[in-house]
């Protein structure tokens, strides 16, 4: 049986755990190797292991469903109490409760529309190259009729089209 060469991995359960709590808390891959006192490189490596990449799935799902969740809420508006109170007699009590709403956000609805439906609300326009090649004949005809005696008769048809 062979002997492993190099130090013992730092890759236990515990590890495992504390990862998907990091990576659930917003951590980036690199801040978690700081917190767990290895490199950036040693996370990599780890991932071949499937319980610590599983881990880190876990953790980035829990925070992108939040954020999900954040985004879709702030694209349809949503309504909340707020909630007012004051100290009387060492205590603190209620003194107020309004309803308040705030109203559907137009970037955040973009946002949205661009990633999830990307074919009918992307920025990128299909171009015709049949209509470029059109043009380049026009402007091909034109010079042609530029070039042959004057005929104005000519000229004006092609400009009217």
């Amino acid at each position: 049986m062979k002997k492993k060469i190099g130090r013992p991995s730092k890759l236990s359960n515990k590890v495992i755990t504390q990862v998907e709590i990091l990576a659930g808390m917003e951590h980036t891959e690199e801040e978690i190797a700081q917190v767990l006192g290895v490199t950036a490189l040693t996370i990599i490596n780890w991932k071949s292991n499937k319980e610590f990449l599983y881990a880190i799935k876990r953790g980035k799902a829990i925070v992108d469903s939040k954020v999900t969740k954040s985004l879709i809420k702030r694209a349809l508006g949503y309504s909340y109490k707020e909630i007012t109170r004051k100290l009387k007699n060492n205590k603190m009590v209620v003194t107020e409760v309004k309803d308040k709403m705030v109203v559907p956000d137009v970037v955040a609805m973009i946002f949205w529309l661009k990633n999830r439906k990307k074919r009918l609300w992307r920025d990128v326009v299909e171009k015709d190259i049949n209509v470029k090649h059109t043009i380049i004949q026009q402007l091909h005809d034109l010079a042609e009729s530029l070039d042959k005696p004057k005929d104005e008769n000519r000229i004006k048809h092609f400009i009217d089209g």
